[in-house]
């Protein structure tokens, strides 16, 4: 997942909290340095609204920025 990809909000089990739009692009990737896998993302929301901080897999990238 990198910077400006689109994604789609997929969640997790046990989720309560969704965003109000489900796609949104990828605004900041926050390295963890542990791995890859537990970076965390900052989402913009096609409402406006950003996602701070999510995890990796409560996201699907929907198309990839060039």
């Amino acid at each position: 997942m990198n910077l400006g990809d689109l994604v789609k909000w997929v969640g997790f089990p046990g989720a309560t909290a969704q965003p109000e739009e489900k796609y949104g692009i990828i605004i900041k990737k926050i390295y963890t340095h542990l791995s890859e896998s537990s970076d965390r993302l900052n989402v913009l929301w096609g409402g406006g609204t950003i996602g701070r901080g999510l995890y990796q897999e409560t996201v699907e990238v929907i198309s990839e920025a060039d």
